[in-house]
This record gives C-alpha cells, sequence and structure tokens, in this order.
C-alpha cells in the first residue's frame, strides 16, 4: 500500500516534485493530469491510473504489475525496463510510447493507440492486442 495518501501525492506532483522510487502501490490517480511526472523506479503495483493524462511522463524501471491504466493518454511517456506484468492499458493512447526491454506478460492492450510505439526487445508474451 501507499505510502502517501492520494492528497499528499497531488501535492508532490504541484510543487514540481520526483516521485520516482517511491512505493505508490494500490494509489488511485485517475482523472488526473499527471503530464511528465517522473514515476521511474517507483512501485505502482496495482495503482489505477484510469483515464489519466499521463503524455511523457516517466515510468522506467517501474513496477506496475496489475495497474489500471484503462483509456490513459500515455503518448510518450516512457516505460523502459519497466513490470507491467497483467496491466491493463485498454483503450490507450500509446503514441510514440517507448517500452525498451519492458515485460508485458499477460498485458492487456486491446483497442490501443500505438502508432510509433517502441517495443524493442519488450515481452510481449500472453500479451491481449484485439484491435490494436
Amino acid at each position: 500500500m501507499s505510502q502517501f495518501s492520494r492528497d499528499e501525492i497531488l501535492k508532490k506532483i504541484k510543487n514540481n516534485e520526483s516521485l520516482a522510487d517511491l512505493d505508490l502501490s494500490d494509489v488511485d490517480l485517475s482523472y488526473e493530469d499527471l503530464r511528465g511526472v517522473d514515476f521511474s523506479g517507483a512501485n505502482l503495483s496495482d495503482a489505477h491510473l484510469q483515464n489519466a493524462i499521463l503524455s511523457e511522463a516517466n515510468f522506467s524501471n517501474a513496477q506496475l504489475e496489475r495497474a489500471f491504466f484503462f483509456g490513459a493518454n500515455l503518448a510518450r511517456a516512457r516505460f523502459d525496463g519497466a513490470k507491467l506484468k497483467d496491466a491493463n492499458l485498454q483503450d490507450t493512447n500509446l503514441e510514440f510510447a517507448s517500452f525498451k526491454d519492458a515485460d508485458l506478460e499477460h498485458a492487456k492492450l486491446f483497442g490501443v493507440q500505438g502508432e510509433n510505439a517502441i517495443f524493442h526487445s519488450a515481452n510481449l508474451s500472453n500479451a491481449r492486442m484485439k484491435r490494436s
């Protein structure tokens, strides 16, 4: 469980503080504008980020197992080396997002917009990609 409340996290973001390497597991930041936020190395397992604006956010090397991104804008976000096993990215915008060396095993990628997304050396085994 996250070491910070939703309000504490939003205050850090408002103050342009990095969220890198923090435990943010189980947090619900759905529908928030989180453009360009640094989540690198953070634990966001079981986090809810539904319909959030996460364009240009940095999730490099983050723990994102079972994270719920349904409908989020992830354009130009970085997920290099991130762990996204069983994550739900259904109906997200992944245009120009980078998933180099990311683990997307069993990830749900139904209906994503992924033009120019980078999946170099990513693990996509058993990922579901209908309508993508």
